[in-house]
């Protein structure tokens, strides 16, 4: 449905009960209910051909009875904590870093998984000072990245936080990052941000289809893919150099710059409007702007639009088009260059795919492997 756009996969519950099952055993426990390692590795070695990274949903704050893990020494429990399969009680991080059984139970996780998952997601982790930062040196040293409920926590490391991307979801106490000096430094590298700027530099988000808090509209996380986080993520190719009211740069040899002076947000590349107030062609991708493999085409209003090709592709008398369906490419529509430039005409709200020749055969997605 996105030509092979890079996916984030966050698995949650592949361990023991499901979710929120038998933290913190990251390792070990796998639920057998779904197919236990031997299938978590299915999906995995499967899953990184369909060009996703995975993380897994664990625990350092929190420890269930369940839980191979779990001692007296291991939590206070005079703590309570979250009761979702069991009352949980709150582990004593600072122990559990010295002793050395939280760096174990992770390695023991790393050895027994394929390495597609590369990435853990650490829920309502409250920790800071010495307890984060001595954890985030276990977990890169383990060649873990990170991820987080909240913007603030495992703030050196994470890469990714829920509450930033998915602003719909829990109150706005810990929404993200809302510094724009951090933004300026790391926007490249992180999507942990509060919304502040969404005019200018968007917001990633995410979008659910899998009954997450009940969202199941396929249709809905579609729109937020190409609305909100294909052209944040184009943004996300280099670092920022300059930032001023109405107008940002960035670093690196496509000369990208996002203005909205007028009111309306405009993206250009290399002198080349590629974003016009959320009609776009962006070049895929965006580190190869000035000659991308493919351009992706949106138009929420539909119609007709014309657009200057990426200066690589300069010799080209015609383009190809395709329209983005559930079931891959469709309509295939080859379009004439005058000028260097095209006249694409688009259904509302609908992706499509432009490349300077004949697309590839899609393969086989062999639905329900394994």
């Amino acid at each position: 449905a996105t030509d092979g756009l890079r996916q984030f996969t966050l698995l949650k519950g592949y361990q023991s009960e499901g979710h929120d099952s038998a933290h913190p055993d990251y390792g070990g426990n796998y639920n057998q209910r779904a197919g236990g390692l031997a299938d978590l590795n299915t999906l995995l070695r499967a899953g990184k051909k369909w060009s996703s990274d995975f993380a897994v949903h664990v625990n350092a704050t929190e420890s269930y009875p369940v839980a191979h893990a779990f001692s007296d020494t291991l939590v206070n429990k005079d703590d309570k904590q979250w009761d979702w399969l069991d009352q949980s009680y709150r582990i004593d991080a600072r122990r559990d870093l010295t002793a050395g059984t939280i760096a174990a139970r992770f390695a023991q996780l790393r050895r027994e998984t394929d390495p597609a998952l590369n990435t853990v997601y650490l829920d309502v982790f409250r920790e800071s000072g010495w307890n984060s930062d001595r954890l985030q040196r276990h977990l890169r040293d383990q060649g873990w990245q990170v991820a987080t409920e909240w913007g603030h926590g495992l703030e050196r490391s994470a890469l990714w936080s829920h509450w930033a991307n998915e602003t719909d979801y829990g109150p706005d106490t810990s929404r993200g990052i809302n510094s724009r000096l951090i933004r300026f430094l790391r926007n490249h590298q992180k999507d942990v941000f509060a919304d502040k700027w969404p005019t200018l530099l968007g917001a990633p988000r995410m979008g659910n289809f899998e009954g997450w808090t009940g969202k199941n509209d396929w249709h809905a996380f579609h729109a937020i893919v190409w609305n909100d986080a294909l052209p944040a993520k184009y943004l996300q190719a280099y670092p920022i150099r300059t930032w001023t009211d109405h107008e940002i740069t960035f670093e690196g040899p496509t000369r990208t710059v996002v203005t909205d002076a007028d009111g309306v947000r405009r993206i250009t590349t290399d002198g080349r409007p590629v974003y016009d107030g959320g009609s776009y062609l962006l070049p895929w991708e965006p580190r190869r702007a000035t000659d991308p493999d493919k351009l992706y085409h949106y138009n929420p209003r539909g119609g007709s639009s014309s657009w200057q090709l990426p200066r690589g592709w300069s010799g080209a008398s015609a383009v190809h088009a395709y329209r983005l369906t559930d079931q891959g490419r469709a309509d295939e529509t080859r379009i004439p260059v005058t000028g260097g430039r095209i006249t694409l005409t688009a259904r509302p709200a609908t992706a499509y795919v432009v490349y300077r020749t004949k697309a590839p055969a899609q393969p086989d997605p062999h639905w329900g492997e394994g």
